[in-house]
């Protein structure tokens, strides 16, 4: 499965398409948002089995959905109606890329894959040819071994590249001050 550092990547190009004023919150929000699926490890810790609930009903579209109806109501408590569907649509859309992502990777624990339409289906989905690499667990040494930075690097070079694009295209459209909003025309 994707790491946080590739969740977080795919978070903040979502968020770059999406808001024309980008700054430190909304690309932390972004980053939490694409990662909140996994908090997931949370219960299983308290139980003592971390991945007893992973990979389950928080890693599925109705999450994503209901995701963004929970961030939609809380923005409505201080925005008009319309600022505050487009946060829960955004929230939505940044969520549901988690197990999107996860889908597109290498997935080694049964069950395999993400169970995406849930509860509609109990099929799980997973890409027959993986995009991303999983990730070993484990020790710090195994944590920090050469399978993930090989994970990570697959990751940085896929997703940084998108984040990076979306940025250079949004960052590209601005215009200096006191620029003509269409270069004048030569014929």
């Amino acid at each position: 499965m994707a790491t946080p550092i590739g969740h977080a990547l795919a978070g903040c190009a979502i968020a770059a398409c999406a808001h024309r004023k980008l700054g430190p919150g909304k690309l932390a929000f972004a980053a939490l948002a694409a990662n909140a699926a996994d908090l997931d490890f949370v219960p299983g810790l308290v139980l003592g089995d971390v991945g007893r609930f992973h990979h389950y009903f928080s890693h599925t579209l109705l999450a994503a959905v209901l995701f963004g109806v929970v961030i939609a109501a809380l923005a409505r408590l201080r925005l008009d109606r319309n600022a505050a569907l487009g946060w829960g649509v955004i929230a939505a859309l940044l969520y549901a890329s988690h197990p999107l992502l996860d889908a597109l990777s290498t997935d080694t624990g049964i069950p395999y894959g993400c169970p995406l339409f849930w509860p509609f289906s109990g099929r799980y989905f997973t890409a027959t040819r993986p995009v991303f690499l999983d990730v070993y667990r484990g020790s710090l040494a195994i944590l920090l071994g050469p399978h993930n930075r090989a994970a990570l690097t697959r990751e940085f070079l896929i997703l940084g590249s998108l984040c990076l694009g979306v940025f250079l295209v949004r960052w590209g459209r601005r215009r200096p001050a006191g620029l003509p909003a269409d270069p004048p025309s030569v014929v």
